[in-house]
């Protein structure tokens, strides 16, 4: 088992390095979604030289555009030359311009919700390396999806989940006609159930959940699966390689206080790992 750190800016890697974090995730710009920061292919072969032993995965989980498809070509032949550990992808375009191209690269399935048994992921076994798992499944489920795949596994174990996206810039039409505050420099959607952050970017809106995704407890539950992943979207840096260093600790078999993570970030949840859902799906039918 490994952790697989999206960092909050390329400042950061030196000090994850230095808490034996190897595995790290970054957006390509203008084709992926849910970073804190994007790179180019430029920046990206730098990274690859100053960090030689790391282990580089690469987001292209954008939906593509029609317009995106060259640029796309180009950073898919490019990365083909590139030391990429894993590409997670959303769009099957990529998985048909990787064959198209005759590509051999390590291809992750990454659809945000979909990715929730191993039927599809199994359809996929000749095209794909791995699959980056639903956040919104449970733990029992996660465990089966690991007994019945030979795949990579990457499994979400902490940082904000993505409850929707939409490609439009909502909430700069919304500001467009209501005047409204910003808290902490930040903007919510709030509720009686929560409060939920909505980040906006280039590629459109994007709503999170209200509560931190904390899965330190269920570790040792998961020590079959390959990666586990953090996320520094909407969380400042020193709050995250403070959790990220307890989190390795863990891994290490230190010894750790994990109620530091309640202090670090006290609005942290167990997410879906204990939530079964009422919709299933009959695989005899």
């Amino acid at each position: 088992m490994k952790l697989l750190v999206s960092p909050n800016k390329i400042d950061d890697i030196d000090k994850l390095i230095d808490l034996n974090i190897n595995s790290f995730l970054y957006g390509i710009k203008d084709l992926s979604l849910y970073q804190k920061f994007y790179i180019n292919i430029n920046e990206l072969k730098d990274i690859i030289k100053k960090y030689p032993n790391s282990e580089i995965f690469i987001s292209l989980n954008k939906l593509m555009h029609n317009s995106d498809i060259n640029y796309l070509k180009e950073t898919l032949t490019e990365l083909n030359k590139l030391n990429i550990k894993g590409i997670l992808y959303d769009d099957v375009a990529i998985l048909n311009i990787t064959e198209e191209l005759n590509l051999h690269l390590n291809l992750i399935w990454a659809s945000t919700h979909l990715v929730t048994n191993y039927h599809t992921i199994n359809s996929l076994k000749n095209k794909i390396t791995g699959a980056f798992i639903s956040s919104e499944i449970t733990l029992n489920e996660i465990t089966d999806i690991r007994h019945n795949t030979k795949c990579i596994l990457l499994v979400p174990i902490y940082g904000y989940q993505i409850m929707t996206t939409s490609y439009r810039t909502l909430l700069s039409n919304y500001l467009n006609f209501v005047k409204i505050k910003k808290e902490d420099g930040k903007y919510y959607l709030k509720d009686k159930d929560g409060i939920y952050p909505i980040l906006e970017d280039n590629n459109g809106t994007h709503i999170l959940t209200s509560n931190i995704l904390n899965g330190i407890n269920e570790i040792d539950k998961l020590k079959d699966i390959d990666y586990l992943y953090l996320s520094s979207l909407n969380i400042d840096s020193d709050t995250f390689i403070s959790t990220v260093k307890i989190y390795q600790d863990k891994i290490d078999n230190k010894d750790v206080n994990i109620k530091e993570i309640d202090q670090l970030t006290p609005n942290n949840d167990q997410g879906f790992f204990y939530k079964e859902s009422y919709f299933k799906v009959n695989n005899n039918e």
